[in-house]
């Protein structure tokens, strides 16, 4: 079995070294970062859209269900969002290494 350096399938709990603080603040933390992952893959993919796709998807945007689905129609979702899980991923270890907990 070979090591693995990145921190795809890695848990970010683990990673970050926050296991001792209580549930909610960790579910907390995993919201935040859904919510950043959803939001920076949203904007990539509406500025790729052209002008009828992007008036469509400003149509569909109070309803998140049809929205994602009109983008998967488009873009390869499920792929985007693991790629920019693993940069927040990333990005929030090396912050943890920059800045440890006191």
């Amino acid at each position: 079995m070979t090591e693995q350096t990145s921190t795809e399938n890695q848990n970010i709990i683990a990673l970050l070294g926050i296991e001792a603080l209580p549930d909610e603040k960790k579910v907390a933390l995993l919201d935040q970062m859904a919510d950043l992952v959803l939001k920076r893959v949203m904007l990539d993919v509406m500025t790729q859209l052209d002008g009828a796709d992007a008036k469509k998807a400003e149509d569909l945007s109070d309803d998140s269900d049809k929205l994602m689905a009109f983008l998967s129609e488009r873009f390869d979702m499920p792929r985007l969002l693991s790629e920019e899980t693993e940069k927040v991923k990333a990005e929030l270890v090396e912050n943890a290494e920059h800045h440890p907990a006191v």
